[in-house]
């Protein structure tokens, strides 16, 4: 944001460039950049969640902090200098680090003592920098024997077929959350789950006395594994954001509600003002709302709507004399900006609890707009996301992918099977009936499979 007192008179209202449809990478770094969300360390190179970006971060760990509690979830904590960020299926050190595998799977070993100790839970919240990207994350891991709510944004939790898995003898099988980009119709994973058997469990030697036996060996653990990234906000950036800057869900956002004064010349007058909109900040503050108002100096309220809508704040609050003169302000909802059911006239006495409603009303019909979106493409006539009856054999999966890339379709190198979803459309798949989509494979279909583009 611009600092306080600084004259731009003659300076470009910021507006952004770039049409989401017309190009996604240059709009989304452009929002991105204007919206004030991120930075680049010059020296590391990686990339830094600026407040506006953080802040969002740190409201949902503090849910996913909750939902781990309820389920018996402890947290620790490594320090990110004796931490190697590198990929799941690396196993052991790399360089003279240890990789986070095994600083997880040694304080498993130590801390799992006997079979009362199961199940027993592990979450980590950690930050690292590698090749000079950011890796913000959640991991968690859990040995045993034997949401819509935050970011808005409709998910498909599925199984990924073994086709689209990481080669790696380890994991059994990898629960995968995908949510869809409108404007470039492409998938993108959002959180992984990664079922583990006793792979790492015999490896790393964590194992406890089998209770239902005294003559047998000790019983290596089952575990699983589950992964959050910074990700996540990027896809809610995506789906939500549109040509004129971001759109922020309100229980994420930093800022719910922006105060804009009305430009008044007489210094009086506006210091009159500015005590009345403070007044408003505390009677919304005094409910939960986290408001702001923008008393700036030299600067137009034109361009101060400009760069707060890009910023994706979720509600404007107008505020001049005539306005509290007749005891209302006017209150623009920035999700449907260029809409007539924009604007609205609310009492000022009302806005204590009318506008904590209508943050909770902006977050669901928010969600409920990009899920009906989602549904439009998951229909055949689209072509960008598809259910289908599918055997789940690996070689007829890549039969399909090389179908499609002789087809010539535009964007045929990432389509592929998505995942295998718990709760697909349609009826029940017959197992003695129905055949594969796959036209060249033999074999009767078991489950509905997810088709599309995965983003990379």
């Amino acid at each position: 944001m611009s600092s306080c007192g600084v004259k731009i008179i003659g300076t470009p209202v910021p507006r952004i460039q770039v049409a989401k449809e017309d190009d996604f990478e240059q709009w989304y770094q452009e929002i991105l950049d204007k919206g004030d969300m991120v930075d680049q360390d010059p020296i590391s190179k990686c990339l830094i969640l600026k407040p506006a970006a953080y802040s969002i971060w740190e409201r949902v760990k503090a849910w996913m902090n909750c939902q781990l509690e309820a389920i018996g979830v402890q947290s620790y904590y490594i320090p990110p200098v004796a931490l190697d960020i590198e990929t799941e299926a690396t196993a052991g050190t790399t360089g003279n680090k240890p990789s986070k595998e095994s600083v997880i799977q040694a304080c498993c070993k130590a801390w799992i003592k006997r079979y009362q100790d199961l199940p027993f839970g592990l979450n980590h919240w950690g930050m690292g920098c590698r090749m000079g990207q950011d890796s913000s994350y959640f991991s968690g891991a859990t040995a045993f024997c034997g949401r819509k709510d935050l970011l808005s944004v409709p998910v498909v939790n599925g199984l990924k077929s073994k086709r689209t898995s990481r080669p790696n003898h380890l994991r059994t099988s990898i629960l995968v959350v995908l949510g869809y980009i409108p404007g470039i119709n492409q998938c993108v994973e959002g959180a992984t789950c990664h079922e583990l058997g006793q792979g790492l469990s015999k490896k790393y030697d964590i194992a406890v006395e089998d209770r239902s036996t005294a003559t047998m060996p000790p019983l290596h653990v089952w575990q699983n594994t589950c992964c959050l990234s910074a990700r996540a906000i990027g896809l809610m950036i995506a789906v939500h954001g549109d040509n004129r800057g971001l759109i922020i869900p309100p229980r994420v956002a930093k800022t719910q509600v922006l105060l804009v004064a009305e430009r008044l010349r007489s210094v009086e007058e506006r210091q009159n003002l500015h005590a009345q909109d403070e007044s408003l900040v505390a009677r919304l503050s005094s409910v939960g709302v986290r408001a702001v108002t923008d008393n700036r100096d030299g600067v137009s309220p034109a361009w101060k709507y400009n760069e707060w809508i890009i910023s994706g704040v979720p509600l404007f609050l107008e505020v001049g004399p005539s306005q509290t003169a007749g005891q209302s302000v006017v209150v623009t909802r920035r999700d449907l900006r260029g809409t007539p059911d924009a604007r609205s006239q609310m009492a000022i006495s009302e806005l204590s609890s009318r506008i904590p409603a209508l943050v909770d009303t902006i977050q669901k019909d928010m969600y409920d707009k990009a899920h009906r979106h989602f549904q439009s493409r998951t229909l055949a006539n689209h072509y960008i996301v598809c259910l289908a009856p599918h055997c789940l054999n690996e070689c007829c999966g890549k039969d399909i992918e090389n179908a499609i890339q002789a087809d010539g379709q535009s964007l045929s190198t990432h389509i592929g099977c998505l995942c295998i979803p718990f709760q697909a459309q349609g009826e029940g798949i017959d197992t003695n009936t129905t055949k594969c989509i796959n036209p060249n494979c033999d074999h009767r279909a078991e489950k509905w499979a997810m088709f599309g583009c995965k983003y990379s």
